[in-house]
């Protein structure tokens, strides 16, 4: 919980007009007015389509905002990294990429940084105006982030409609 209401804290102070809506399977005690929690049901589902859930409502509010963001619960987006998104999106989209972020953890014991969705080294990278971009083997979509016309183009796609479904 410490952790969640750390990446809630970091959201909110990208900007004032932030707005958080929290997607879970568990209540909360809310008292922050900029978060909102969508309690979901699964007596008739698998807990683990909770990710696709918050889909319908991101739908509905395709034009409501101007930029979109996926982000589970352990990840943490800070105002540094938005700005940088912010400074880098547009070349990137330019050039038929998408600009995203390696999830990163840290090793408690060794103090040394590492992917647990990337787990063997890049062999793909593109330049972009002398800037070097890994495009990755095993891209993971934990967190992701659009501007109003990436998300708008996004929801048409195969991938925004995908039907998961468990093994």
């Amino acid at each position: 919980m410490h952790n969640f209401k750390k990446v809630c804290r970091s959201f909110l102070k990208i900007s004032k007009k932030t707005e958080i809506f929290v997607h879970s399977n568990k209540k909360f005690k809310n008292e922050n007015k900029k978060i909102k929690f969508i309690l979901h049901d699964f007596k008739n589902d698998h807990p683990y389509k909770l990710t696709w859930y918050c889909r319908k409502l991101m739908f509905k509010q395709k034009n409501s905002y101007d930029v979109f963001i996926y982000c589970e619960d352990d990840i943490l987006f800070t105002n540094k990294n938005f700005n940088y998104w912010l400074k880098f999106k547009n070349k990137c989209l330019k050039n038929n990429f998408n600009l995203g972020f390696l999830r990163i953890e840290i090793n408690k014991k060794t103090k040394t940084l590492y992917s647990a969705d990337q787990v063997k080294k890049s062999k793909f990278y593109t330049l972009i105006e002398n800037k070097k971009y890994i495009i990755l083997d095993n891209p993971h979509y934990a967190f992701w982030i659009f501007d109003k016309k990436e998300f708008n183009e996004f929801v048409k796609t195969k991938y925004f409609k995908f039907n998961w479904k468990l093994v």
